[in-house]
Formats: C-alpha cells, structure tokens, sequence
C-alpha cells in the first residue's frame, strides 16, 4: 500500500510582514470558537551554559552561537523531530542531557497530554527546513545587536515567535496551526563580575553571560470550521496561501441548496402540466406538422446555447449564475471591511 501524502508545512515568523495576518486570523478563530486544542509542550533548562559547564563563554559571539542552537534544539525536542534532524553544537550535551552533571541544569521537556507524540512531520528534509526558519529568529549577530543594546550588567529581552499553518494534503486546506514562542532574558556581566585573565583585549576571550530559564513552547490547535463560517482575517490567510476552506464549503452548500430547489420545481411543473389529449387516427399533430429544422439552424442554436453559457449565462437550473453571484458577494463584502 502506497504511503500517505504528506501535510504542506508553512512557516510565518515574526519578522515577516505576513506573520500579523496570521496572528489576526489566529484571534479571530479563537474568538469564533473554532479552534480545538491538541497539545501542549514545554522544553526548556534552569540555566544556559557554555561548552564547560558554566556561564563563561567565548565573547559575544560564543554565547550567542550556543544560545541560538540551544534555543533550535529545544524547538526541535518540542515539536518531536530531533530523530529527524538534531545538529551537534558546543554546550549541547550540559543543556539538554539530564543526567549531565552540573544538576543545576535542569532540563525538562513537558508535555500536555501526557505521554502525547505528536511529531509535525515524518522526514528529515521537513525536518530540516522548519530548522532553518527558526534560525532566523535567533542569528548570532542579531543576539550580540541585543546585547550591545543595553548597558553591561542589564537584561536584554529577545522573544521571537513562529507560526507553522499545516495544510491538508491534496486540497491544501488548513487542518492545523503550530505556536511556537521562545522565551530569552540575558545579560553580559559587568567588568567588575567579569573574568580576570591576562593579555591584551580579545572580542573572544572568555566573558561572563547569563541566560536564566531559556525556554521554547508549542501550542497545537485544529480548526472546526463550518460551511456558514465567515472569517475576513482567516479568509485573507487563505488568498497569501491559494487555498479556500471555507468558501468551497459555503459553495457546495449552495449547489445542494439550489438543486433541491430544482428539484421541487421540476415536480411542480410536471403536477401542472395538462393530460395530453387523445390523437385520432389520421391526424398530425402539431409537432408533426411543423416542419423540422435544419441541420445549419440546429447547429447554430447549439453553438448560440454554448456561448452563452460560456459568458455566465446559466442553463435551465440557473445554479451557475447564483454561484458567481454568492463569489462577488463575498469579494465584495471582503473589500469593504
């Protein structure tokens, strides 16, 4: 049996443009109603620290390196793909290994439900690409920018988030949205706190650093939509990705609707139509004494009922038209919030 297809994953940081229409469209369901959590996971330490074992690291640029990969390690723990794809960096193993001594440490990784397994995909090059979209929230150079933002001895906040829309495969339709928010407080130490070594300055002589409670949390939600649902901020999600969940809903509803309406109106009219009168024998009727049409007059009236048809005319059931109709409306309804 042939494998399943599997999900498109989408990813929307908060350094994108974009990322706002999705943070709108994500309030905007949840205020509906329409968003059923899944799961809930929590992977973070104590205390980050460096390839020794403490908080003395190679400048800015070896705290920031270790920062930024241990902040990917533990997003890639959160969303259960480290079997997929799980880089080798300075300091990895006293960040996330348990039984690595100092005991300080403390790394942790929660989950709710418990016991839940919910890896985002199932192959290393997915795996590998949602890595790289979250290490564009944390470049080293952007970390040193933070840094050198505040005085020595104060904290630099650095949140970063990502959005990853799952779609269905085939339709493309939204199925699920992954939250994951990065939590960072850091500070480099004055000089008074710092490292007495000797020699001539050196940007990557040891430095004291400190990163306290360094955590990375996902939230999974599924969508419950309905055909009647109407979401601006959602819709708009739906152009950036070309896919339309809930519009083809509300259009299949509308042809089912509009058939039944068909339907009953094509019994009506056979309930109205009178009995057809006995034909003597000898006499035509009046279909047989009107003379047939041509072959020329029969194919122009078909290519005339064709064309029509093909500029939005409708035929007997005029479902077509109702159609188009409910799709301006919608454009029109969308243009004016």
């Amino acid at each position: 049996m042939a494998a399943a297809a599997a999900p498109t994953m989408v990813c929307f940081l908060d350094v994108d443009p974009s990322f706002q229409v999705v943070m709108n469209a994500i309030r905007e369901l949840h205020n509906g109603g329409r968003l059923r959590h899944v799961c809930t996971v929590r992977v973070g330490n104590s205390k980050l620290r460096s390839a020794g074992g403490n908080d003395e690291f190679g400048g800015p640029n070896g705290f920031s390196r270790t920062l930024g990969s241990t902040l990917r390690a533990f997003m890639l723990r959160s969303t259960c793909l480290e079997g997929q794809h799980d880089p080798a960096f300075d300091g990895k193993t006293h960040n996330l290994d348990r039984r690595s001594p100092p005991a300080e440490a403390d790394y942790y990784c929660d989950t709710q439900p418990q016991g839940a397994q919910l890896p985002l995909v199932n192959n290393a090059v997915q795996a590998e690409e949602i890595s790289a979209n979250f290490d564009r929230l944390y470049p080293h150079f952007h970390i040193e920018n933070k840094l050198k933002a505040v005085k020595a001895g104060s904290n630099a906040y650095i949140p970063g988030s990502m959005v990853i829309v799952e779609q269905r495969a085939g339709d493309g339709a939204i199925v699920k949205l992954h939250t994951i928010n990065a939590t960072v407080r850091a500070r480099s130490a004055p000089e008074e706190e710092d490292v007495a070594q000797e020699g001539p300055p050196n940007p990557n002589r040891l430095h004291r650093f400190e990163c306290p409670n360094p955590s990375v949390v996902r939230v999974t939600v599924s969508l419950d939509l309905q055909a009647e649902d109407d979401f601006p901020s959602f819709q708009l999600l739906e152009g950036i990705l070309g896919v339309k969940t809930i519009k083809d809903k509300q259009i299949t509803k509308l042809v089912k609707k509009l058939q039944k309406m068909s339907l009953k109106k094509s019994k009506r009219n056979e309930e109205d139509e009178p009995e057809e009168s006995d034909v003597t024998s000898g006499e035509s009727t009046e279909e047989e004494q009107r003379p047939q049409a041509s072959d020329n007059e029969t194919k122009m009236e078909e290519k005339k009922r064709d064309t029509t048809y093909k500029w939005g005319h409708t035929r007997s059931e005029h479902w077509y038209e109702e159609v188009q109709n409910v799709e301006e409306k919608n454009n029109t309804d969308k243009s004016t919030c």
